[in-house]
């Protein structure tokens, strides 16, 4: 159970939810103090910019917002899902996730881009690199730090890469 409360947490509404997917934000995740030993998975869409800079900002705004529908319908009644900023989402797992079982909704994100993103009559196609981990510092902002030196780590490996870490 968390230890805020959505409707009372000192952080402001504007603040609590992403106007352009209509996500709950990284700032109500750092909030958070029930996530220490949660399985995370931190999905960060692949070039993006290459996306803004041959079509236009808003086919990537367009594959952004496909992106967080395309995770929100995936996730479960009991996983949490983040719009970190940019391109990147975290889907946090909820707590009896087997880690096997973890690896296997991992890799089955995968399938959530092989589908082009609809965008002004045309398909946009994108992958995205995915670090699976477990969160095992309450301090999130120290772990946060982590998770993207772990992105780092994965995207020099290539695009649509999976680590397990």
């Amino acid at each position: 159970m968390p230890t805020f409360d959505f409707f009372y947490d000192p952080v402001p509404f504007q603040y609590r939810v992403d106007p352009m997917t209509g996500l709950t934000t990284h700032r109500v995740w750092m909030k958070r103090t029930d996530q220490l030993g949660r399985l995370v998975a931190y999905v960060d869409i692949d070039q993006l910019k290459t996306v803004n800079d041959f079509h236009s900002l808003h086919a990537g705004d367009a594959v952004v917002r496909g992106l967080a529908n395309r995770l929100d319908v995936y996730r479960r009644q009991h996983e949490h899902l983040y719009r970190l900023g940019g391109d990147e989402f975290l889907l946090v797992h909820s707590r009896n996730l087997p880690v096997e079982a973890a690896r296997a909704r991992s890799k089955a994100l995968r399938q959530l881009w092989l589908e082009p993103f609809a965008f002004e009559g045309t398909g946009i196609q994108i992958t995205a690199g995915i670090v699976v981990t477990i969160v095992d510092d309450l301090n999130l902002e120290t772990f946060w730090e982590k998770l993207r030196d772990l992105m780092l780590q994965n995207k020099k490996q290539g695009r649509n890469q999976l680590l397990f870490a």
